[in-house]
């Protein structure tokens, strides 16, 4: 089973230098809060995924006063090992290195060693705009198919350029021509995004009906229902139609950057109408229909990741989301109270499984 084996953070938000050894199970990271358990995950993640999970400004990662930050991780990938680094300096500067070889691209840790983070950032998956649960969406797909993150880097690029024109042209009064060049080649891209995006969607459906029947502790019916914003046979027309419109509000509104994602929850639309109970049940009901999804698609058991998982759920259903785990993920928990994962029968003596204290670095 794949799985981190150490995490070694230096000058990364409040932690001066830290060293956590995981084991293939269930591991823990307790303390009080401000000891730095989140900012542990986050390293993590960091690391598989070649950004935070809370912040698209990573100089706020760098500990206060310090000139660059460090992250390291070893990576048992069943087949070998793998050593990725992160170098950060307070100018910006950010490398990453496999095997002490440094990588061009960001895009290219992706997918390599799969991470599934329930967090509180993540809650807006349920509760957030539609643009936000394409960025979680656009996640997933990437991870599993590289072929689906070239295409949407390759998308993006073309509609900011398209967007360019757009505003361009309402600036100075020119003619259409900058911005009907650009149409053709976002047309192939959204078409194949369109493609690719669909069959990977209709396993992430699949996996949440089975998530679904397994959790039998109360009548749960949580669905996902796909809506691409138009049509692969119309898009062009649907770009020409929509030319005047789209240089008064200077972006282009058709195409898969526009699609939306909703989740019910019992026949009702969660977003709108779920309770905070149900918003926090049915991120974690996501998050493993993710993980499976992840899994049966690419052949890598992805690592778990729950941040502050216990003060989410009631202990029932809590209890009901780590029987579905059933021993197939490593998994890494934070938790204010030790106490907490006792109670749900985790033995932390087990050869398989970690505690892991941490300790704040200043009292108040």
């Amino acid at each position: 089973m794949p799985h981190i084996e150490t995490v070694e953070i230096q000058n990364y938000r409040n932690h001066d230098y830290v060293q956590l050894n995981f084991k293939k199970g269930i591991n823990v990271i307790w303390g009080e809060n401000g000891s730095g358990k989140t900012a542990a995950l986050e390293a993590v993640y960091t690391l598989s995924m070649g950004r935070s999970f809370r912040t698209r400004n990573h100089k706020e990662t760098l500990k206060e006063n310090s000139n660059k930050s460090s992250l390291r991780g070893v990576f048992n990938t069943s087949c070998a090992m793998r050593e990725i680094k992160l170098n950060h300096l307070s100018t910006g500067q950010r490398r990453f290195f496999i095997n002490g070889t440094a990588i061009k691209k960001t895009m290219d840790l992706i997918g390599k060693t799969p991470i599934v983070l329930l967090s509180p950032e993540e809650q807006i998956i349920t509760k957030g705009s539609p643009g936000d649960r394409r960025d979680y969406f656009n996640k997933i797909l990437s991870t599993i198919s590289r072929e689906y993150l070239k295409t949407l880097l390759i998308y993006q690029r073309l509609i900011k350029q398209r967007n360019f024109a757009l505003r361009e042209t309402r600036k100075r009064h020119i003619n259409h021509t900058a911005i009907t060049a650009w149409n053709e080649p976002v047309v192939i891209a959204g078409k194949k995004l369109w493609k690719l995006k669909t069959a990977i969607i209709d396993q992430i459906v699949h996996e949440l009906q089975k998530i679904n029947k397994k959790y039998v502790k109360e009548d749960i019916d949580l669905c996902l229902e796909f809506f691409p914003e138009g049509e692969t046979e119309t898009f062009k027309k649907r770009l020409e139609r929509s030319l005047n419109s789209d240089i008064v509000k200077g972006r282009t509104t058709a195409g898969p950057h526009r699609d939306e994602y909703c989740f019910s929850f019992n026949g009702r639309l969660l977003r709108n109408f779920g309770s905070q109970g149900e918003h926090k049940l049915a991120l974690v009901l996501i998050k493993m229909a993710e993980i499976n999804t992840i899994k049966k698609a690419t052949g890598k058991t992805p690592i778990l990741m729950l941040d502050d998982f216990f003060a989410k759920l009631d202990f029932q259903r809590a209890d009901s989301v780590l029987s579905l785990l059933n021993g197939e993920y490593q998994t890494i928990i934070t938790t204010t109270d030790i106490v907490d994962i006792e109670k749900h029968g985790i033995d932390l003596k087990s050869e398989n499984n970690a505690s892991l204290h941490m300790e704040r670095m200043c009292k108040a």
